[in-house]
């Protein structure tokens, strides 16, 4: 099994920090817009860059995410909200913003949290590097990611 934590920072900080042996990634409270790269790794998942925070792009390295399962889970404080969407595109006609690959919406209840299966297209960067837009509350504190072979 490998794994990471998407751990929240104070909003309007940058971090500055070390990344953890590569199993973190920061991203600020309160984020708008933050940024995530996912890209095709040969050596398998790694994190090339832990720092999603102020206007930094943070790098995760995959590969055949299309053969794993993916488990995440939203911990922290009751109200905190993850909001990722996997290659914005705007319509030219509507303004819309639309997520061509994937989206995950997490959402801190009260009680345990519990794993759900998260959509492999937001890891699939076989083809292109994807990049996450990520916008969090003021609740936010980490979400964790699993990574299983099925099987």
């Amino acid at each position: 099994m490998k794994h990471f934590n998407l751990i929240d920072f104070p909003a309007g900080k940058a971090y500055t920090g070390d990344c953890g042996e590569g199993h973190r990634i920061f991203v600020n409270r309160e984020a708008k817009s933050a940024q995530l790269i996912i890209r095709n790794s040969p050596s398998g998942w790694e994190i090339i860059d832990c720092n999603a925070t102020s206007d930094h792009q943070a790098v995760l390295g995959t590969s055949d995410a299309a053969d794993l399962d993916i488990y995440v889970r939203i911990l922290g404080k009751p109200g905190g909200t993850l909001h990722v969407c996997a290659d914005t595109l705007a319509d030219v006609l509507s303004g819309e913003v639309l997520c061509q690959v994937a989206t995950l919406d997490l959402t801190r209840a009260k009680g345990q949290s519990e794993f759900q299966l998260a959509p492999s297209a937001l890891f699939d960067a076989s083809n292109i590097d994807l990049i996450w837009t990520m916008d969090t509350n003021a609740d936010y504190r980490i979400a964790q990611f699993r990574v299983y072979e099925p099987p």
